[in-house]
């Protein structure tokens, strides 16, 4: 049974709410509703999975990779961006600027530059999501559509200005010399800071050098999954299999009872027809469409 919420209308509500329907079986059917218990649960994390599930974590770390590789790379250009622009640094610092005002300048100017990236970003998802929608079955869209939505922009916030404090600081740090006349008279940064600098560089160099090796093998690994899987024999064995569908009448076959003795004077009459080894019953054939929970009935056929 499907159903939309009112605003602000919790899931134990309505599940509370159909705890009590339940209790009330339909006049001259008291076991009806015998055995039934309701799960309330929202139509996209049926479907579609939790949060939690290790598909979407799957998602979740991947994204984050990419991230962490942008950022390291963006980094190292601002760190060596840092060495040009080492004498207007020091001619900040000498019209007596503080460290903490030049490291502020800065990461507002990497806080700039990650919000226009942002928006080219944004600009990309919406153009890339509406790709995507065009381009898989319409059965495969959650309920409700996919868009943009205030959560997205909230998260793309977040994460541009996560990307700011965690590699727009060290090369804010590292753009102030300690020797404010020696960059003054050679324009650049002094030996011991450049070796620092290079210290830094070179440890970024090695995250993103790790990190794409460890996503490479990872999509790498996951293409030879899916050649595997579409190259695999199926586990159904069509072979000698014989399928029809059975629409019974709604009025006639109505109660459960008067259903299950129908298909089993079915399988009584076709298990006697020579050759047939098996005959069983389902709602739903494998492979054949959406998601359903087969359970086997004491009887031997399946609901």
């Amino acid at each position: 049974v499907f159903g939309g919420l009112p605003a602000g209308c919790p899931l134990a509500q309505a599940g509370a709410e159909l705890d009590a329907i339940l209790v009330r079986p339909p006049a001259g059917q008291p076991q009806t509703n015998a055995g039934i218990v309701p799960a309330v649960e929202p139509i996209n994390a049926h479907y579609n999975a939790p949060i939690t599930h290790p598909a979407w974590f799957a998602f979740t770390i991947v994204g984050i990779l990419v991230v962490v590789i942008a950022g390291a790379n963006v980094a190292n250009l601002v760190l060596m961006g840092s060495a040009v622009r080492a004498r207007e640094v020091a001619m900040r610092s000498a019209l007596g600027a503080t460290r903490l005002r030049i490291v502020r300048q800065l990461l507002v100017e990497a806080a700039a530059l990650a919000m226009a990236a942002g928006l080219v970003g944004l600009a990309l998802s919406a153009v890339g999501l509406q790709l995507f929608i065009r381009a898989v079955p319409a059965v495969a869209i959650p309920y409700g559509g996919l868009s943009i939505n205030v959560r997205v922009l909230l998260v793309l916030a977040a994460v541009a200005m996560g990307t700011v404090l965690l590699f727009g600081l060290v090369p804010a740090l590292g753009a102030v010399p300690r020797d404010v006349n020696g960059a003054l008279k050679t324009g650049s940064l002094s030996v011991t800071h450049d070796r620092r600098m290079r210290r830094w560089t070179t440890g970024f160099l090695t995250v993103e050098f790790g990190l794409t090796v460890l996503l490479v093998s990872a999509v790498g690994l996951s293409v030879e999954s899916f050649r595997r899987a579409q190259t695999a024999d199926a586990r159904i064995d069509r072979d000698r299999l014989l399928t029809l569908r059975l629409a019974a009448s709604a009025e006639r076959y109505k109660p459960p009872p008067v259903r299950r003795d129908l298909y089993a004077r079915l399988g009584e009459r076709i298990a006697a027809v020579p050759g047939v080894t098996a005959v069983s019953f389902t709602n739903t054939l494998g492979l054949a469409g959406p998601p359903s929970q087969i359970e086997r009935e004491a009887d031997g056929f399946h609901a």
